[in-house]
């Protein structure tokens, strides 16, 4: 019988996974880990949760070269 302990390991080991395979799925620059890759936290199947995160982390991207 599993307890809560068990569970919650089972789900980040399978959080993980996730991730892992998101990650091995990228395009270009951008790793998939199922968050958006601007920093706000949202989670989202793509590379960025909306159009003004791309944007954003576009342009400060280019502000670092």
């Amino acid at each position: 019988m599993a307890n809560e302990g068990d569970l919650g390991n089972q789900a980040a080991d399978e959080y993980l996974q996730s991730a892992l395979d998101n990650a091995r799925k990228a395009t270009g620059n951008e790793r998939l880990t199922g968050f958006c890759q601007n920093g706000c936290g949202e989670s989202t199947a793509g590379a960025y949760c909306s159009k003004e995160c791309r944007t954003d982390h576009t342009k400060r991207e280019r502000m670092n070269r």
